[in-house]
């Protein structure tokens, strides 16, 4: 007979993993996988991500966000260990990769605010559950999911209504369709808002209306989907389409010939928190830009704009990142721009080596 077979056998794999000590269970992360392996119902391997080098861990975890792949896990793996776009990824024969060590960031999120809060990348774990967000998961997926849940939960003290799916977080920059930040850019995970799905996975309360959209800080773009999230909606049935938008994760967009600033920034053309890249190298603020009388109504193909971020300003001797922009110096979001117009390299923070910062290098962050 194994040595961990029956009732005994469970502590004997504790005590061999070191994790029972003179009858005190302790749990080293190391040996988490090993545990859950044995006495959950799920597996959970470590895969290979090259943000592991250089991601700084969150600075608290107060959400669990959830996230639908829209496509097979292989495709979804090979993107998300990549560019360190999820923490887990849950596939359809109920097996868990994590990507990312447990408390760092994952860029899920994007474009997020829940309850005042922006950038929820850096206060939550993303799973991205193989599958479709009007479709439901396979039976092996639920138990792993539901086990995985509970965990995190009481490791991070989670409660249930901070289980949320991306489309209840993501909000939109102003476009051509809706002249104001708006929520409902996406419909990711959507189905996890469900009573039905909620309850298979031992989720007893939800939210149950939008705080942002309350607060008067965002409008409502897609109405299917708000009734989806909070009025009980069925997601698999055939819901109505809305417009493609270009995607809301690219912090530095390029305006194309035939566009105007209003389908790029909508009513935040002008705003402080509108930074423009102009092409006599010069970087301007909306609201500096508006009271110089610039014409945004005539602008030229090839101008870089970026909604949403804060001009932090100019690298210098005297003047470090971390002066500048304090503990987010190396978060994802935050954005370095060289100063050299003609080759106006762009990187995030968690790719910089703060003594290698460049003197004139420009800081954006988000707010």
């Amino acid at each position: 007979m194994s040595r961990y077979s029956g009732d005994d056998g469970r502590r004997n794999f504790l005590i061999d993993a070191g994790i029972v000590t003179g009858g005190i269970i302790l749990l080293p992360e190391t040996a988490l996988s090993e545990l859950a392996n044995y006495s959950r119902h799920y597996k959970l391997t470590d895969v290979y991500s090259p943000k592991r080098r250089t991601r700084p861990n969150r600075k608290s975890t107060r959400y669990i966000i959830l996230h639908t792949t829209e496509g097979d896990a292989t495709g979804a793996l090979r993107k998300l260990s990549k560019r360190g776009e999820a923490s887990y990824l849950l596939e359809k024969n109920g097996k868990i990769d994590r990507i990312l060590k447990p408390k760092q960031i994952s860029m899920g999120c994007g474009r997020s605010l829940w309850e005042g809060l922006y950038n929820l990348d850096n206060y939550s774990v993303n799973i991205e559950v193989e599958g479709y967000h009007n479709n439901g998961m396979t039976p092996k997926q639920y138990s792993s999911l539901k086990s995985f849940l509970s965990d995190l939960q009481k490791e991070y003290k989670v409660s249930d209504e901070d289980v949320i799916p991306h489309s209840q977080v993501a909000f939109g920059r102003p476009n051509k369709w809706h002249r104001r930040s708006h929520r409902g850019r996406k419909r990711c995970g959507m189905l996890f808002s469900t009573e039905k799905v909620r309850e298979k996975l031992g989720l007893i309360t939800k939210p149950r209306y939008d705080p942002d959209v309350a607060a008067g800080k965002l409008i409502i773009a897609d109405k299917y989907l708000a009734d989806v999230l909070y009025s009980g909606e069925d997601p698999s049935r055939k819901m109505p389409q809305i417009p493609e938008s270009e995607d809301e994760d690219i912090a530095i967009r390029t305006i194309e010939k035939g566009h105007t600033i209003w389908e790029y920034a909508g009513d935040e053309f002008d705003s402080e928190t509108t930074i423009y890249l102009l092409e006599n190298g010069m970087i301007r603020r909306g609201d500096e830009l508006k009271k110089i009388g610039y014409a945004f109504d005539k602008i030229s193909p090839g101008l870089k704009i970026a909604v949403g971020y804060v001009y932090g300003g100019h690298v210098s001797k005297n003047r470090t990142a971390y002066s500048i922009v304090g503990e987010d110096w190396d978060l994802p979001s935050t954005i370095y721009i060289s100063p050299d117009p003609e080759r106006r390299k762009i990187i995030t923070g968690d790719d910089v080596k703060e003594s290698r910062i460049e003197p004139g290098t420009l800081i954006l962050f988000r707010r």
